[in-house]
């Protein structure tokens, strides 16, 4: 029997008579019903807004609400994705657990590894941090979704797999001009 099924046989025994037909056993198999509803949510400090030529941060939290744990296999991992709009440089990704690329726009991560992905239990997983830099002559409102992917454990409610963190606008990059000047009449020598 497969890992993901139950089977249930059941032979009737006779103690005077045989069975003429000879169907005294019977078998059924059903499949077992494995899901993991995973949710994820994309957020920055509360009060931070990005300036054009500074590091930003984002955190991707993944939870796994069940009832089972979330499996990922080599060819189907459990993973994140977020790809930054133009103007919005990703810089690094990391957390416990978790390997992370940064390739142009593109951010990936993998529980586990890529070769050994990791199931994912019930509850939290630990977050991931992404860093950007938004590019100095950026000033429009932005917007940016992450996915978190199942790897090969159903998801019954994947309208919990995508995160927004919506409008952000880039505050302008303060510009510190000085100027030096003197009075000639009041200078002295001496």
């Amino acid at each position: 029997p497969d890992a993901r099924s139950l089977t249930n046989a059941v032979a009737i025994i006779a103690v005077t008579t045989p069975d003429p037909t000879g169907s005294d056993e019977a078998t059924d198999t059903a499949p077992l019903g494995f899901s993991a509803d995973l949710a994820l949510t994309k957020t920055h400090e509360p009060g931070t807004v990005p300036v054009p030529g500074d590091p930003f941060t984002w955190t991707l939290q993944v939870t796994n609400l069940g009832p089972s744990v979330s499996r990922g296999t080599s060819t189907e991992p459990l993973r994140v994705s977020d790809t930054l709009p133009t103007g919005v440089v990703p810089t690094s990704a990391a957390g416990e657990g978790w390997t992370c690329t940064v390739s142009g726009q593109d951010v990936g991560c993998v529980w586990g590894t890529a070769d050994a992905p990791s199931d994912l239990p019930l509850g939290d997983a630990p977050a991931i941090t992404l860093t950007a830099e938004v590019d100095e002559s950026w000033t429009q409102a932005f917007s940016n979704t992450a996915y978190v992917h199942p790897g090969t454990t159903d998801d019954p409610h994947l309208d919990n797999n995508t995160a927004s963190d919506p409008n952000l606008t880039p505050e302008p990059a303060s510009v510190l001009t000085v100027t030096k000047s003197h009075d000639p009449a009041t200078v002295r020598i001496g």
